[in-house]
Formats: C-alpha cells, structure tokens, sequence
C-alpha cells in the first residue's frame, strides 16, 4: 500500500495508492483521487478514480490509449472485448449509453437508439441535415441494402426538373408537362388535357418529398415534381366541382389541375386520383400522382 492518504489494501497481491482507495479483493489495483470513496468491487481488476480525466502518453505527442484486454485460456493466446460503462462488453467495442457520439470536422455525427425499437444516425450539430453514404478510399457514394425503408418526412416520390420560365412562375402544387421546346425540361401546364402532363411541383401545404432521386451532376438542380405518392394540387373547378375519387387532369388555367369528364380526351392526359373535394372556385386538393 505505497503512500497517498486513508487508503487500504487487504486483498491478497492487492494495491492501493493516492487517497481514499480501498481493496478488500485479490490481485486488484485500486487508484483513487480523493474526490469520494473509491473501492474495487471484484478480484482481478484495475480500477482509477480519475475525475480530472486520465491520459496515457507515448513519447511526446497528444495522449494515446490503447485498450486490449488479453485473455489466456490453455493454449489459446487472444484478445476479448471493451466495454464503455458496462462490465460485460458483447462486441470488440460495446458502448452501454444513449448515443457513441463522434466528433469532428464539425460533423458530430451520432449513432444510438431512442427506443427498444429503433436505431438512430444522425448529429447534434444544428446545421446538419443530411446522412452519406461514401466510400473513404474512393469517395464514391454507397448504396443501402435492406428489406424495408419506412420514410417519416414527406410522401411522394420526387426528382429535380429544369423548370422554362417562359410559361409564368413555378410555384409549388403547380401542375408542370414536357417542354417540347427545350429536351429534358418542363413547364407549367397551360391547357386542358395535355398529354405531356409530368406531374405536380412538390412541397404544397407542407408536404414534402419522402424521397429525392438525383444523380450528382447529372441531370440535377430544378423544381422537385412528384412523379407518384400524395401531394397537393392546385385546382380549380372549371370543369365541374371535384369530390374524392375524380380522376384529375390538366386545366386551361395555367397551372391549375381539373376533373376529367371526357374519358376518351384523357387518355394519356391523367395527373392522378383526388384524395380530396373542392366544390367552387379554385384551391388545394390532395392527389394521389398515377401519371396514366
């Protein structure tokens, strides 16, 4: 029981240094700063009370820690588990805590669950709002392979489109077809049943994609257009008021969707299914996109 202050070591090979630390187990090193009653708990054990925080340095750079528990079991030479606030460690590194929280060039990025159910990554830093997937040696995006993803942040089905200004300003519920004119690009729908209906700007009434599709640097930049799922349309009832059910189509109006009346005319010129009604006027309606 080398110096330091009230400390005891009763434990046979047991060791007790610094103060207020105190071993009644074989084979334990106990170290303690003072701050509280420190006491080893098993036999075989090396224990620090270190409330300033404990450094393990190699040479005259940063502080290095490597931990390898050893084990020796007859012939077999290994090395088993580490465990962080838990004394039965399952994996290599078993974190027993709400978050492993992992900081760095301003990331702060965050594994851990918020229930028995769910498994959560993501970040406390404020400004991040997105998760990658990449490749660290080559950089190159990865792909997720698993048998279902349920999406909680929006309900359709989008991808960025190239909008021509020339129709009139692009707001989101907005109606938008094929730019004849111009290759890959659309515009805002301006007559009844158009044939090159593409889909709905997303984002109206606050429902936004549940999904993006993009290649980066290719073909990207744009509006977000629902291509399938529930989003809000702008609608007016120039064709009649729209219950829950119309098959809706492109309206003279620009923009604007309509309940089709003319079967045969729509043929090709379907935007979807109205979740919604809209008795007069002009206003939001809830569409399930089946472009058709």
């Amino acid at each position: 029981m080398p110096g330091g202050l009230n400390n005891s070591a009763t434990g046979n090979g047991s060791f007790a240094a610094g103060s207020d630390a105190h071993s009644a187990y074989d084979d334990t090193f106990v170290w303690g700063d003072g701050s509280e009653t420190f006491e080893a708990t098993a036999t075989d054990q090396f224990d620090v009370l270190a409330t300033g925080g404990a450094n393990i340095y190699t040479g005259s750079g940063p502080p290095t820690l490597s931990v390898l528990p050893f084990i020796f079991d007859g012939d077999y030479q290994g090395y088993g588990n580490v465990g962080v606030n838990t004394s039965t460690p399952r994996e290599s590194l078993d974190v027993n805590g709400g978050f492993l929280e992992v900081e760095g060039t301003g990331a702060q990025a965050a594994f851990g669950g918020l229930d028995s159910t769910a498994v959560v990554i993501g970040s406390f830093a404020p400004n991040t709002t997105a998760v990658s997937l990449v490749n660290l040696s080559s950089h190159a995006p990865m792909s997720l392979n698993c048998s279902s993803i349920n999406i909680q942040g929006g309900s359709d089905l989008a991808e960025p489109f190239p909008i021509s200004a020339a129709g009139g300003e692009i707001v989101q519920g907005a109606v938008v077809v094929i730019d004849e004119e111009s290759s890959g690009r659309l515009k805002l729908s301006d007559r009844p049943y158009d044939s090159r209906v593409a889909g709905v700007v997303s984002g109206a009434n606050g429902i936004h994609p549940g999904i993006q599709m993009q290649q980066q640097g290719l073909l990207a930049g744009g509006k977000n257009v629902a291509l399938t799922g529930r989003v809000y349309v702008q609608a007016d009832t120039s064709n009649g008021a729209i219950k829950a059910g119309d098959l809706l189509t492109t309206s003279s109006i620009p923009g604007q969707a309509m309940r089709v009346s003319d079967h045969i005319r729509a043929q090709g010129a379907i935007l979807g299914k109205a979740m919604s009604a809209l008795e007069s006027g002009r206003g939001y309606v809830l569409v399930l996109v089946t472009l058709q």
